[in-house]
C-alpha cells in the first residue's frame, strides 16, 4: 500500500525566521529524505560542502534530500517529485512572506495533490522582534494565519524581554485561546516535534541532543496489552489534554486482527488512519508536550478509559519510545 507523503507547510512574515528553520531541516534531516519547496532555495545559503548535484531548479544534498525552487506552479512540481524514482519520505513547503496559509491548504484537498500528498502540519513563525513594530493590517494578518496554524513559533525571543513576550503571548491567545505556541531562538525546534516521534523502533536511545530544547519537552507514552476498540480511542482522542504538541500512535483494533490504527496529532491536527492488512506487532502511543503544560494525572486518567497504562516517567527526557518504521506504515 503507497501512503501520501506527509508535508510540513512553513509560514510567517518575511524574516521571521522560516528559511532558517527549513535550513535546520534539509541539513539535519533526521534520517529523512527531505523534498523542500521554495521559491528561491539562493535564500537558504546550504552549506556547500553539503550539495551534492545543483540542475537548474533543482538542488540535490548529500544526505538525499532535494530542493526544488518552484517559480509557477507549485502543484506540477510537487507531483514531478512524488512519482520520480527517489521518492520523498517527507515535503516541506516555505511560503512566500505575502502568502496566506489558508489558501495553499486548499490546495491539499484537489486533484492531483489530494491522491500523493498530506498536510502533516502548518508551522507559523512570528518574529517576536519586529512584532509590535508591525501596521495594523500586517498585525491581523498574522494573528488571521497565526489562529489556522497547527503550531506556532514565536521566534526571536533571545531578543525580547519577559513582559514583551508575555503581552504577544496574551494577543495571540485572545484571538485564539487553544493556539500552541513555542517559544524560540534562530527557530531551534527538536526533530521530535518537527517531524513527529520518530521513524524507527528504538527503545533505549531517544535523547533530545540540545539541551537547551531538552529544557521545553516533556513525553510519556502508553501501551495497551490487549488492541482497544476504535470507537473508544475515538472518543478517548477528542479529550485528549489541549497542551500537547505533538503524538503518535500504532496498534491493533478490538476484533481486527487484519488491521492496525496509525494516530498521528500535530498542535491541534490529529488523524487516525486505519490500514488493512497489516496487523499491529504492539499497541502503544507517544505524547510530547511543552513540561508544565499537561498534567500527567490528566493524560494517565484520560488514557485509562481506553485501557492503556503509562510505560515510563521521567521528566524532561524521552523515555523508552514505540518508534514507527517505514515499514509499519507501508
Amino acid at each position: 500500500m503507497t501512503t501520501t507523503i506527509p508535508t510540513l507547510i512553513l509560514a510567517g512574515n518575511l524574516g521571521s525566521g522560516k528559511t532558517t528553520l527549513l535550513k535546520h531541516l534539509l541539513e539535519q534531516p533526521d534520517g529523512e529524505r527531505i523534498t523542500a519547496f521554495v521559491n528561491d532555495f539562493a535564500d537558504i545559503n546550504i552549506d556547500a560542502e553539503l550539495i551534492e548535484s545543483h540542475d537548474g531548479s533543482t538542488v540535490t544534498l548529500t544526505n538525499g534530500c532535494v530542493c526544488c525552487s518552484v517559480q509557477e506552479d507549485l502543484a506540477a512540481a510537487m507531483v514531478r517529485a512524488a512519482e520520480r524514482g527517489m521518492r520523498p519520505d517527507r515535503a516541506v513547503i516555505e511560503c512566500s512572506g505575502a502568502s496566506r496559509p489558508a489558501n495553499l491548504l486548499a490546495l491539499f484537498h484537489t486533484r492531483p495533490l489530494d491522491r500523493r500528498y498530506h498536510v502533516d502540519g502548518l508551522f507559523y513563525v512570528i518574529d517576536a522582534f519586529h512584532f509590535s513594530k508591525l501596521d495594523y493590517a500586517s498585525t491581523e494578518a498574522a494573528i488571521d494565519a497565526a489562529a489556522i496554524s497547527d503550531l506556532v513559533l514565536l521566534n526571536k525571543c533571545d531578543l525580547v524581554e519577559e513582559r514583551a513576550l508575555a503581552s504577544i503571548d496574551a494577543t495571540l491567545h485572545d484571538a485564539q485561546p487553544t493556539m500552541k505556541v513555542v517559544r524560540t531562538s534562530f527557530c531551534r525546534l527538536p526533530t521530535e516535534v518537527v517531524h513527529g516521534t520518530g521513524r524507527r523502533m528504538d527503545l533505549d536511545d531517544a535523547r533530545l541532543a540540545d539541551e537547551h530544547d531538552t529544557a521545553q519537552l516533556d513525553s510519556l507514552s502508553y501501551e495497551w496489552s490487549e488492541p482497544p476498540a476504535l470507537a473508544r480511542w475515538m472518543e478517548v482522542s477528542a479529550a485528549l489534554p489541549a497542551g500537547l504538541l505533538r503524538a503518535k500512535g500504532i496498534f491493533g483494533i478490538a476484533n481486527r486482527t487484519d488491521a492496525k490504527a496509525v494516530f498521528q496529532l500535530v498542535g491541534k491536527r490529529s488523524t487516525v488512519e486505519l490500514l488493512e492488512g497489516t496487523p499491529a506487532r504492539r499497541h502503544a502511543v507517544i505524547f510530547i508536550f511543552l513540561t508544565g503544560t499537561v498534567s500527567y494525572f490528566e493524560l494517565d486518567a484520560v488514557m485509562a478509559r481506553c485501557g492503556a497504562h503509562r510505560r515510563v516517567l521521567r521528566r524532561n527526557a524521552f523515555p523508552e519510545h514505540y518508534f514507527v518504521s517505514d515499514k509499519d506504515l507501508s
